[in-house]
C-alpha cells in the first residue's frame, strides 16, 4: 500500500482501507407486518441495497423471509415479510431494514470529527459519519428445474446470529403449477425464501410450499422462474 489508510482486526481483517468499497447505511427503519411495503426516497443513488431481518425474534423459532425490490415507473419500493414457525403464514412479525449505498455516492461530510477516507480518484470510500453494512458471506446460487424444491443452509455461525440482516433480493415463487388429484384440482406454488433458524445459528435458503384449492382451473404443466441469484449477509454496525 502506497497511500490511504489500512485498518484491521485482530483476525487480520481489513476493515476499512482506500481501495475497500465500502456499504454505507443511510437510512433504516422497522417495517410494520400489516404493510408490508416499503417505498425507497427519491433521493436515494438507484444503486442501493436493501438488507432486513425479523424484528426482536425470538430465539427458539425459525423465522421465513420473503423480500424482493421492484420499481414502478419511477418509484422504487421493497416488498418484505418474516414470519416464525411453526406455522408461518399466522405468525407474521415486523422487519428491520436499513438502506445502504456505495461510500463513492455519498458527498463528503462536512461535521468536524471522525473520519473520512478517499479512493486514489478523490471519491468517498469510507466516512465514519455513517453506520457501515459488514458483509459477512455471499453466494451466487442457480435455481434450476431440478433443486427448486430443495433448502440448504450455506452460513453458520456458533455465536449466533441475532444481529444479522439478509439482502432483499429475488426471495418469491419459483414455481407454479395446478395439479389434479382423484377429480380435485388445486395450486401448487414452491416460493425461494431465506430462513434465520435462530435455534441452531444458522440461515438457509430454499423451498416453501403453498397449496390451495382450484376447483375452476384446468391443470397446469408445472411453470419456473429460474435463474441466477446472488445472496449477501451481513451486520449493520
Amino acid at each position: 500500500m502506497s497511500y490511504g489508510v489500512q485498518i484491521t482486526n485482530g483476525s487480520d481483517f481489513i476493515q476499512v482501507d482506500e481501495n475497500y468499497e465500502n456499504l454505507l447505511v443511510i437510512a433504516s427503519g422497522t417495517l410494520n407486518k400489516v404493510y408490508s411495503t416499503l417505498t425507497v426516497p427519491s433521493t436515494v443513488p438507484d444503486d442501493y441495497l436493501i438488507f432486513c431481518r425479523p424484528n426482536s425474534p425470538d430465539s427458539t423459532k425459525k423465522y421465513r423471509l420473503s423480500a424482493n425490490t421492484y420499481k414502478t415507473g419511477s418509484t422504487n419500493y421493497a416488498k418484505m415479510y418474516c414470519a416464525a414457525s411453526p406455522y408461518f403464514s399466522a405468525y407474521a412479525v415486523d422487519v428491520d431494514w436499513v438502506i445502504c449505498v456505495k461510500a463513492q455516492d455519498l458527498s463528503v461530510p462536512t461535521t468536524n470529527y471522525g473520519l473520512n477516507v478517499f479512493n486514489a480518484d478523490s471519491t468517498l470510500s469510507f466516512s465514519s459519519d455513517y453506520p457501515l453494512l459488514r458483509v459477512i458471506t455471499s453466494r451466487h446460487h442457480e435455481t434450476t428445474a431440478s433443486n427448486y424444491a430443495t433448502t440448504d443452509t450455506w452460513y453458520t455461525n456458533s455465536s449466533g446470529i441475532a444481529n444479522l440482516y439478509s439482502l432483499a433480493m429475488w426471495y418469491s415463487q419459483t414455481s407454479f403449477q395446478v395439479v389434479s388429484v382423484m377429480g380435485e384440482r388445486f395450486f401448487k406454488r414452491y416460493y425461494f425464501n431465506g430462513y434465520f433458524d435462530y435455534p441452531n445459528n444458522r440461515y438457509q435458503s430454499g423451498a416453501y410450499l403453498v397449496q390451495s384449492d382450484a376447483s375452476s382451473s384446468n391443470p397446469v404443466t408445472a411453470q419456473y422462474k429460474l435463474g441466477h441469484k446472488t445472496e449477501i449477509l451481513g451486520y449493520a454496525v
